[in-house]
C-alpha cells in the first residue's frame, strides 16, 4: 500500500514538473502556493491514466481513488511550512481554508468503486445536457429524433415538473389538472395524499406512494408557464382536447393517463438522448465524458427527486438556517427528518464550501489592494 501511495505521489511530481511546468511540487506548495481548481482537474485526469501502459489506458476506479487520497494527504502535509522546516504561518485560517479547498476539489473527482444502494442525485452538468438534448431551442424547435411529435413536449414538461417539484413518480403520474396553479401569478402545486381513485383506470398497477398531502412551490418559477402551456394547448403540444375526459394531467395520445411502465420508458429514453448529447460535446475529456454518460444511462425519476431535495435544502438553509428542515420535510412529504439527513449534511457542507471560497476571494482581493498600496507608497517615496 505504501509503495502504491509513493508511486501516486511520484506521478503528481511528474505532472507538476513535466506537464504543468510548476517545477518541484513540494517546493511549489511549500512556498505558500496552491493548486487552482482547474489545475486539480488536470491533475486528476493525469492520475487516471496508467503511465506504464503504452496506450495510457485508465486505471481502475479503486486505484484512481487511492491515488487521489495519497496525493491529497501529501499536499496537505507539504502545505504546512512547519513540516518543511519553515516558520509557523502568519494566517492559519487562510492556510486551513486553502488546504480544505484543494482537498474538496480532489475528493470530488473520486469514482464509485462498487454498487451503491443509494441513488445519487443528478448533477447540474447532467441536467444541462438533458435540457439541451430534449428541450426546444430559442425558436421553439425540438431536436430531431427526440420522441414523437405528439409526446416530446409532454415528456419535456414531465421532466421539468419532477426536477422542480421533487414529486415521486407516483405523485407525478397522479397529478390532476385541478392540482395546478390557476395561472402564472401563483407557484404552489397541490400534491394529494395517495389513495385509490375510482376515476383512475390503472387499477392493475395503481401508482400509489407514501405521499403526505402538501403544497410545493416550483424551484424554478420560470417552468410554470411551460407546464400551463401543456395544460392549455391542444394536441400535439398539449392535452386540451374535448376527447380527453380523464382528470389526470399527463396523458397519452388517446387520452388515457400515462402508466408506470410508460413513465419508466420515458425517463430511460431521456437518459439515452442526453448520453448521446454528451458523446457530441467537444468540451469534455474522455474520462469526464465516460462518467457523465454512465450516470445519464442510469437516470430515474427518483434521482430527479434527490437533485430537487439538494437544491431546495441549500436554498432553505441559506435563508432559514436550522429552521430549514421543517420546511423541507413539509415540501418533500417526508414523515421524519431521518430520511432528510443526507440533504441536511449536503447543505451544511455546501455552505461551508461557499464560505471558504468567499474567504479566498476576499483575502486575495485584500492582498492585491495591499500590494497596490505598497507599490504606490514606494513610488511616492522615490
Amino acid at each position: 500500500m505504501l509503495a502504491a501511495d509513493m508511486r501516486a505521489i511520484a506521478h503528481a511530481f511528474n505532472w507538476a514538473e513535466k506537464v504543468e511546468r510548476l517545477g518541484s511540487l513540494e517546493e511549489f506548495v511549500a512556498s505558500g502556493k496552491f493548486l487552482s481548481n482547474e489545475q486539480v482537474a488536470r491533475l486528476a485526469v493525469y492520475l487516471r491514466r496508467n503511465h506504464e501502459d503504452e496506450l495510457e489506458r485508465p486505471v481502475s476506479a479503486h486505484t484512481f481513488n487511492r491515488r487521489l487520497f495519497a496525493v491529497s494527504q501529501f499536499l496537505e502535509w507539504a502545505s504546512d511550512p512547519l513540516n518543511n522546516g519553515g516558520d509557523a504561518p502568519s494566517d492559519v485560517t487562510h492556510l486551513a481554508v486553502n488546504i480544505f479547498m484543494v482537498s474538496q476539489w480532489l475528493n470530488k473527482k473520486k469514482l464509485q468503486t462498487g454498487p451503491s444502494s443509494r441513488q445519487e442525485p443528478t448533477t447540474k452538468d447532467e441536467i444541462d445536457h438533458i435540457i439541451r438534448a430534449i428541450g426546444p431551442n430559442e425558436t421553439g424547435r425540438f431536436p430531431e429524433g427526440i420522441f414523437s411529435e405528439g409526446t416530446r413536449y409532454r415528456n419535456f414538461v414531465m421532466f421539468l415538473d419532477a426536477y422542480n417539484s421533487g414529486k415521486r413518480r407516483s405523485e407525478l403520474l397522479t397529478t390532476k389538472v385541478e392540482h395546478l396553479p390557476v395561472d402564472e401569478r401563483y407557484n404552489l402545486f397541490y400534491v394529494v395524499r395517495q389513495q385509490d381513485a375510482p376515476e383512475d383506470p390503472r387499477k392493475g398497477r395503481p401508482p400509489r406512494g407514501k405521499t403526505n398531502e402538501r403544497f410545493v412551490p416550483l424551484a424554478d418559477q420560470g417552468v410554470l408557464p411551460l407546464i400551463l402551456r401543456y395544460r392549455d394547448a391542444p394536441p400535439p403540444i398539449g392535452r386540451n382536447s374535448p376527447r380527453f375526459t380523464t382528470p389526470y394531467l399527463y396523458v397519452t395520445a388517446d387520452g388515457n393517463p400515462v402508466s408506470i411502465s410508460a413513465a419508466d420508458y420515458i425517463i430511460k429514453q431521456i437518459g439515452k438522448y442526453a448520453a448521446r448529447a454528451v458523446d457530441m460535446d467537444p468540451t469534455l475529456d474522455e474520462f469526464a465524458r465516460a462518467q457523465l454518460r454512465k450516470s445519464l444511462l442510469s437516470l430515474s425519476w427518483h434521482r430527479l427527486r434527490h437533485a430537487w431535495a439538494e437544491r431546495v435544502a441549500l436554498d432553505l438553509y441559506r435563508q432559514h438556517h436550522e429552521g430549514a428542515w421543517r420546511i423541507l420535510r413539509e415540501w418533500g412529504g417526508w414523515n421524519d427528518e431521518k430520511t432528510m439527513e443526507r440533504y441536511i449534511e449536503y447543505a451544511r457542507r455546501a455552505i461551508n464550501y461557499s464560505a471558504a471560497e468567499r474567504y479566498l476571494i476576499t483575502s486575495a482581493a485584500r492582498s492585491e489592494r495591499l500590494r497596490t498600496f505598497g507599490r504606490v507608497e514606494a513610488k511616492g517615496k522615490r
